[in-house]
């Protein structure tokens, strides 16, 4: 019997065929945002294609928070246009097999677990917005449902405004919208976080300028996140922890600054989210 993950991200979606726990198919799709009508149908379009004629056991959807996670309901991520849908009612209807809905870091963070074996960490997800997920003794730290919001400490109190409402949320500051602002402060144009890295990795000084001011907001949460709850490795994923030879520098020295306990290890982590997902 297979089963299906599929981790929705404000830019792109990973759609994967498991079996026997081994990943047998995986996928990459652009995400659909134009509405919440437009969103559903391409999660079902992926399940769908990457289903064909087989039998499935489970699908675990991995998604933006906040969510009802024991009921499946997706109540209202900033970075995607769905609000108060149960999906996972939605999609056990569809599909007619078991399904489980959880915040996309999250899934990064139980996929750790499974993979790496780690039980004691906390993780941020930087990417188009920023997420974040607390693990304890090989458990979800969950709060009343949703601890875990890190994007959405604030760092500038009358800071840019975030997607949330809020101002001076991390998020602003070091997912891809940071790096958009900072592109057209320093380089004049718009530039995907991609573009500003491979300028930067070239040489390009006000790339590399760009780098240095997100990883000094970056180093702030850290030593935020660090101050409040002194974890002993802080795993960093999403496309943008990829450029960790140009962030992680400036981040590290930032924190210590700050940081008023014993400083953690920085790590950087890729494809877990799929394995934490089913």
């Amino acid at each position: 019997m297979y089963k299906i993950a599929v981790v929705v991200g404000g830019t792109n979606t990973a759609c994967a065929l498991f079996k026997e726990n081994k990943i047998v198919k995986k996928t990459e799709r652009r995400t659909e945002v134009a509405s919440e009508e437009k969103l559903i149908e391409f999660i079902v379009k992926l399940i769908e294609e990457m289903k064909g004629e087989r039998k499935i056991k489970k699908i675990g959807i991995g998604i933006p928070g906040p969510l009802d996670w024991k009921k499946g309901i997706v109540l209202n991520p900033p970075n995607i246009p769905v609000r108060n849908f149960p999906l996972k009612r939605f999609l056990e209807k569809k599909f007619g097999v078991k399904v489980t809905i959880e915040n996309d870091a999250n899934c990064s963070a139980l996929g750790i677990v499974k993979k790496k074996g780690v039980k004691d960490f906390v993780l941020l997800t930087l990417g188009t917005g920023v997420g974040g997920a607390i693990v304890v003794n090989g458990k979800l730290y969950r709060g009343m449902g949703n601890a875990g919001e890190l994007g959405h400490i604030t760092i500038e109190a009358s800071g840019y405004k975030c997607t949330c409402g809020n101002r001076g949320c991390l998020e602003e500051y070091v997912s891809a919208r940071g790096f958009e602002r900072l592109a057209k402060k320093y380089l004049g144009k718009k530039l995907s976080p991609r573009e500003i890295m491979e300028l930067a990795l070239k040489g390009n000084k006000k790339a590399k300028k760009i780098y240095e001011e997100v990883g000094r907001y970056l180093g702030i949460g850290l030593a935020t996140i660090s101050n409040i709850l002194n974890p002993e490795i802080i795993f960093l994923t999403g496309k943008i922890s990829l450029a960790s030879s140009l962030l992680l520098r400036p981040a590290i020295k930032e924190m210590k600054k700050r940081v008023l306990v014993t400083p953690p290890k920085i790590s950087v982590v890729k494809n877990m989210e799929l394995y934490g997902a089913v």
